[in-house]
């Protein structure tokens, strides 16, 4: 029942002019969704870096999904540092986010798109958990973000993963298939 509703929810999305799967570029992808949080997170004193090579490969995507996905990504980890820092940063930790992207070193047909925070990070009880519906941790979380992120990124083909650094990081990786002639139409063995 409640995979019915996330799938409904970003199909519900997804009606907004049905976009088609395009060849995209990553780079394009990432600067577009991150502009709008260039303000915010100068004003809370959040460092934004990216490391995205020139050369990487188109990828297959509705360019409104990935970015909607990309928007969810950095704003979790924004709300993330801000709650644990508060409004003074920790010697210890940077109030940072970090953007890269990159061939999958496991999959040459994948690049791989990651979203790193200095944050609170997801308790090890939880990583199971995030991307099911309705569940947060946040007192003003729906608990819907990370789960219709989830199904964008497999309707694309794709993975959406997590992990924690053992220097406070959580990572959000994004795997997404490069464009080809097959991935074109769809197919991706």
């Amino acid at each position: 029942a409640i995979y019915e509703i996330t799938r409904n929810l970003t199909g519900f999305v997804r009606k907004d002019g049905d976009e088609s799967f395009q060849a995209k570029s990553v780079s394009d992808l990432i600067k577009s969704s991150i502009a709008i949080f260039r303000y915010p997170l100068r004003r809370e004193q959040i460092s934004l870096t990216t490391d995205i090579p020139l050369d990487l490969p188109l990828i297959r995507a509705r360019g409104r999904h990935i970015r909607q996905v990309l928007l969810n990504l950095v704003a979790n980890a924004r709300a993330s540092v801000n709650t644990y820092h508060g409004s003074q940063p920790s010697p210890a930790r940077i109030k940072a986010i970090h953007i890269s992207a990159q061939h999958c070193a496991d999959d040459p047909e994948l690049v791989r798109i990651s979203v790193t925070d200095f944050g609170e990070g997801v308790p090890e009880e939880h990583r199971d958990l995030i991307f099911d519906a309705f569940f947060t941790t946040r007192k003003d979380g729906t608990g819907l973000g990370l789960s219709i992120s989830n199904n964008i990124v497999r309707e694309h083909g794709g993975t959406l993963g997590v992990r924690s650094g053992q220097d406070g990081s959580t990572t959000f990786n994004m795997d997404l298939p490069i464009w080809s002639p097959r991935t074109q139409l769809g197919a991706r063995t």
